[in-house]
């Protein structure tokens, strides 16, 4: 098994009891004494109050952290300099709290080149999968932040529903590049693998043929496969995304 590297790339949300913590210190710090016209002031002015709090708590970015590991990810693995310091990341939903990040000049070739080298490959085609592979996102014009799940399998949610279900119903679904570039990083973390048991349903990226790619890992290898746009059943899944 290969040694274990860990990159944290998962970010740990303050729980309600903090945040209510850091509220009423924030309330204890408000004046008790204001003039009239000071007060009236400050109601006309909220939005400038509200910005001048926001600028405390955004002074020291939250995700500089786990962006630095992504920069030496990138640096070690794909040969690739990054500077991160300036992208911005999405607001994550409540149980979203692990971070992909797609720079320019990633591609799904150059990710799966890297899982080669450390586990045995299987796909669907010989093809190059970024000629024949569309997705919902790219980073061509920059890089981008996308945050998924940090569990082992895909959603259990959005079992039973095929591409054409989750994207009439509007759910954004993980492209097969972050996909990719999520097994490599939990691989480099664990030593394990996403999806032993279920498949993840790339719903965020197409096929040339009009096929949705998939991704799981059994029999000691990285299967990368593809299904029709109507496909349905208990084990395959996708993972949903949060973007900006």
């Amino acid at each position: 098994m290969a040694s274990k590297q860990k990159t944290n790339q998962t970010v740990r949300m303050a729980t309600p009891d903090q945040l209510k913590q850091v509220w009423a210190i924030v309330v204890q710090a408000l004046p008790t004494r204001l003039t009239w016209a000071q007060a009236q002031y400050w109601i006309g002015h909220g939005r400038e109050l509200a910005a001048k709090v926001r600028a405390v708590f955004t002074a020291v970015d939250p995700y500089r952290d786990v962006l630095a590991t992504w920069e030496k990810l990138y640096a070690d693995h794909f040969g690739m300099t990054v500077d991160l310091s300036g992208l911005r990341v999405p607001d994550p939903k409540p149980g979203s709290t692990r971070l992909i990040v797609v720079v320019p000049g990633l591609t799904i070739e150059s990710v799966l080149a890297v899982c080669a080298k450390r586990l045995r490959v299987w796909r669907w085609t010989n093809d190059n999968l970024d000629t024949i592979t569309t997705s919902d996102r790219s980073a061509v014009a920059g890089p981008y932040a996308v945050w998924v799940r940090d569990v082992q399998e895909a959603d259990p949610e959005h079992a039973n529903k095929s591409y054409n279900d989750l994207k009439e119903v509007g759910v954004l679904g993980i492209t097969l590049l972050e996909r990719l570039l999520l097994e490599l990083v939990y691989f480099l973390e664990t030593g394990q693998h996403l999806d032993v048991s279920n498949i993840t349903l790339c719903s965020g990226s197409l096929s040339r043929d009009g096929g949705v790619p998939s991704v799981d890992f059994g029999d000691g290898r990285l299967y990368v496969n593809w299904c029709s746009r109507g496909s349905a059943h208990v084990d395959l899944r996708s993972r949903q995304v949060v973007v900006g």
